[in-house]
């Protein structure tokens, strides 16, 4: 998380000159999972993971973007289960 963290901070310091004469600057949003979130099931699987990642960043985007936001149980709708 730290390290995604860091990476949204430094896209934030790109300038980029638009064809129309002024800079606009780079935002991102992120959403993270990790494995040891999976459920201890057989069918635990990558889909899973990134859906609980995808979980993630549409919250992240909810709480204003540019943020980087760890999937939490809390974000799990039943079609995640």
């Amino acid at each position: 998380v730290a390290f995604i963290g860091r990476l949204r901070k430094a896209l934030s310091l790109i300038q980029l000159d638009l064809p129309s004469g002024q800079f606009g600057g780079v935002q991102a949003s992120f959403g993270i999972a990790a494995t040891t979130q999976l459920p201890a099931v057989a069918d635990a699987s990558l889909d899973l993971l990134m859906r609980y990642a995808d979980r993630a960043l549409y919250h992240a985007k909810a709480l204003g973007r540019n943020q980087v936001q760890l999937w939490q149980p809390t974000l799990t709708d039943s079609s995640d289960a």
